[in-house]
C-alpha cells in the first residue's frame, strides 16, 4: 500500500481507549496531538526490526538487517523505500547497495537521489579475481591471498557519501551537544562527507559544528535554532529543520546513527588510500612505508 504521495504513522492508543473513547475523555485535541506525534513508518520499520536485536554488536544488526528483509521485499519499488533503506544502512553499518542486493532489490529502480556503490566483497573465501589480479600481482605479495583480495578491495573507488552529509548535519542540527563532543577525526570525517556534497555543504557542516561547539551542554533545540538563525547558512538550516521534524528520533536513536555513519566514513576513508597505494604498487613507485600501510589499512578492513 505504499506510495510516495502517501504518509503512513502508527500511533498506539493505551489498552483500555479506543478512538470514540480517547477522544471522550481526552478531547479532540489530545487526539490531534496524538495524531501528530505518532511514529512515521521509516522510524517505526526500524524499531521494530531491531527489536530484541543489539544494535552494539556486529550479531546485533546482521539479525536486524535479515529482520527487515521480508518487509523490503514487500514494498514497492518508490522513493520512500529507498530512503528507508538508506536510514538502515546507517543503522547496521552496511551501505544502500549493499542492503538491496542483500534484499534482492539490486534490479529495481530506487530515488534518483540514491547513490550507487560499487560492489562490495562481504566475505572472507576464496575466490576467482578479475584477471587483472591475477595477472598482475605485485611482487612483494606472492601468493598471499589475503593480500590479493585487499588488492581488490582496494580498487573499488569509495562511492561519495553525499547522503551522509546530510544525516549527519540533521543529526548536529537536534542534538548539538553530539557535535559539540566530536573528536577531531569525526570532524575531519564530517568535512569529507560535506565536501563530497558541494561546497556549500562544506561550509554548513563547518558552521554547524563551529556553533555546536559553542553551546553549553543540554542546550534546547529551540535555543539552539535561534542560533542558527543568525547565521549567514539560515537558509539552509531552514530546509534541514523542516526535515527534521518530519523525523522521529530520540537522543539514543541519533547516537547509533551518528556511530553507523561514522563507521561507513570510516571504511571509505581506508579504501581510498589503499586504493591510492594500489596506483603506486602498480606503476612501481610504491615505497616501505606505503607496503606497510597497505597491509595495515587491510588489516582494518577485515
Amino acid at each position: 500500500m505504499l506510495a510516495d504521495d502517501k504518509e503512513i504513522r502508527f500511533l498506539f492508543l493505551p489498552t483500555e481507549h479506543d478512538p470514540d473513547s480517547y477522544v471522550r475523555e481526552k478531547g479532540e485535541e489530545a487526539f490531534a496531538q496524538a495524531i501528530k506525534a505518532a511514529s512515521p513508518l521509516s522510524a517505526f520499520l526500524i524499531k521494530v526490526v531491531g527489536e530484541d536485536h543489539d544494535w552494539e554488536t556486529a550479531e546485533g544488526r546482521a539479525q536486524a538487517q535479515s529482520a527487515a528483509k521480508p518487509y523490503f521485499k514487500a514494498m514497492p519499488a518508490i522513493a520512500l523505500r529507498s530512503q528507508i533503506l538508506r536510514e538502515l544502512a546507517a543503522r547496521v553499518g552496511s551501505s544502500q547497495a549493499e542492503l538491496e542486493k542483500f534484499y534482492g532489490l539490486e534490479n529495481n529502480p530506487v530515488s534518483p537521489q540514491a547513490p550507487q556503490a560499487p560492489k562490495q566483497i562481504q566475505d572472507t573465501a576464496p575466490r576467482e579475481f578479475p584477471n587483472k589480479f591475477n595477472q598482475a600481482k605485485p611482487a612483494w605479495k606472492g601468493k598471499d591471498k589475503v593480500a590479493t583480495r585487499n588488492a581488490e578491495i582496494a580498487k573499488q573507488k569509495p562511492i561519495a557519501p553525499t547522503d551522509l552529509a546530510e544525516q549527519l548535519m540533521r543529526i548536529f542540527l537536534q542534538f548539538p551537544m553530539l557535535a559539540k563532543n566530536l573528536t577531531e577525526q569525526h570532524k575531519k570525517l564530517s568535512q569529507l562527507a560535506a565536501k563530497a556534497r558541494s561546497e556549500k555543504a562544506v561550509g554548513v557542516m563547518a558552521d554547524l559544528i563551529e556553533r555546536a561547539s559553542q553551546q553549553v551542554d543540554g542546550t534546547a533545540f529551540a535555543a539552539f535554532q535561534s542560533v542558527l538563525e543568525e547565521s549567514s547558512f539560515a537558509k539552509a538550516y531552514e530546509v534541514l529543520r523542516a526535515r527534521v521534524m518530519q523525523a522521529d528520533m530520540t537522543l539514543e536513536d541519533a547516537q547509533k546513527n551518528l556511530d553507523g555513519a561514522f563507521k561507513k566514513l570510516e571504511i571509505d576513508e581506508i579504501k581510498r588510500e589503499m586504493s591510492e597505494i594500489t596506483d603506486k604498487i602498480e606503476a612501481g613507485t610504491v615505497t616501505t612505508e606505503e607496503k606497510a600501510r597497505y597491509r595495515q589499512l587491510g588489516v582494518m578492513l577485515r
